[in-house]
């Protein structure tokens, strides 16, 4: 593989790579990296970058079982403090199958970048050239970093910004790599049942630009929604429409996009919920279902890459769930009442 140099979280090249090894001055040196402060950083920021590179370095290698990239020269991971990058994130320098450097700015987010700059050191970024080329590529790095460090800078965007409403394939096209980073809320998501190293393979192994797993992934996500999804320990819904019992909606539906509503004053009622349109449902659609809270939430996803024109058609049978309720009652009273008089009967020939 051809050396490559890979830009993260979309940060600025540089037309000028780092001093070289030889003409640069060890500042720091840890059990894995090798630090070089080429900008006369603030001893704070060394202190601060050195700790936490190893930390999470340990945390990935160790507790979550990710194997890294090794160093192309030397044991150990040559690190270059500059201002060639942007304030956000990191920058890595790609050898064949190894790496050949790491750069940060001098007023990184730390620790953020450095969990963000260390997962792309993995091996599944070995044969992975064109990850930023797909939505889920980019997601799903920006899912993990968030959900391995506890930091949400971006997944939460999704809720706060209602990316439900829009195709990732179509929104990614038309704003390319960033466009991605609210979406890593399904991979955030996504870790309460799969591991990283399962993530990573899915999403960065893929050949094809449409990923039939992810999509499938996806419309459960949109779908489980409804309940509301815990990121970084806040609890996240989407926004709901609120309908009338006996109501006729129009949607325009983007492929793989999602819409919520909560149908009102039902009170122990059976209620119907025709769709016409290919979408899928937390609610049985299209048969009666009785309910008995009150009010009933409902999640609408295309499960399709298609736009969709649905009908949607609640109708709301009143008390039909009290009436056959009491004609229950009373028909077992009549039986009881038969039972009884029968017994009586029997007893008072016997007499």
């Amino acid at each position: 593989m051809p050396s490559r140099r890979i830009l993260l979280l979309g940060l600025l090249l540089s037309l000028a790579l780092p001093g070289s090894v030889a003409n640069a001055q060890v500042t720091v040196s840890t059990p894995n990296f090798i630090i070089y402060n080429e900008v006369n950083a603030s001893s704070e920021f060394i202190g601060k970058l050195s700790y936490f590179i190893q930390y999470v370095y340990n945390d990935y290698v160790i507790n979550n079982r990710l194997s890294m990239m090794q160093p192309c020269n030397g044991s150990k991971y040559i690190v270059y403090i500059t201002n060639n990058v942007s304030d956000l994130g990191g920058y890595v320098s790609y050898g064949p199958l190894c790496i050949n450097y790491i750069e940060f700015n001098s007023n990184a987010n730390i620790p953020y970048s450095v969990y963000y700059t260390l997962l792309h050191m993995t091996n599944y970024f070995a044969e992975a050239p064109n990850y930023d080329s797909t939505w889920y590529g980019v997601a799903s790095s920006v899912g993990l970093t968030e959900r391995l460090s506890g930091l949400c800078n971006y997944v939460n965007l999704f809720f706060t910004n209602q990316y439900w409403l829009r195709n990732p394939y179509d929104y990614f096209n038309q704003y390319p790599y960033y466009g991605a980073f609210p979406y890593g809320a399904l991979f955030y998501w996504l870790m309460n049942q799969y591991t990283p190293q399962f993530i990573l393979t899915m999403t960065l192994n893929s050949t094809q630009s449409i990923n039939t797993w992810v999509n499938v992934e996806y419309v459960i996500f949109l779908t489980s929604m409804v309940h509301g999804i815990y990121l970084c320990g806040t609890l996240y819904k989407p926004t709901f429409t609120v309908i009338n019992p006996n109501s006729t909606l129009y949607l325009i539906m983007p492929g793989l996009t999602a819409r919520y509503f909560i149908i009102n004053g039902l009170i122990n009622g059976a209620l119907t919920i025709n769709v016409n349109g290919n979408v899928v449902s937390d609610v049985v659609i299209n048969e009666t279902i009785f309910v008995t809270n009150g009010s009933v939430y409902v999640a609408l996803v295309n499960p399709t890459l298609s736009q969709e024109l649905v009908k949607v058609v609640v109708v709301y049978h009143g008390s039909t769930m009290g009436n056959i309720t009491n004609q229950y009652l009373i028909l077992i009273l009549a039986v009881m009442m038969l039972v009884f008089t029968i017994a009586l009967v029997m007893e008072l020939r016997r007499r």
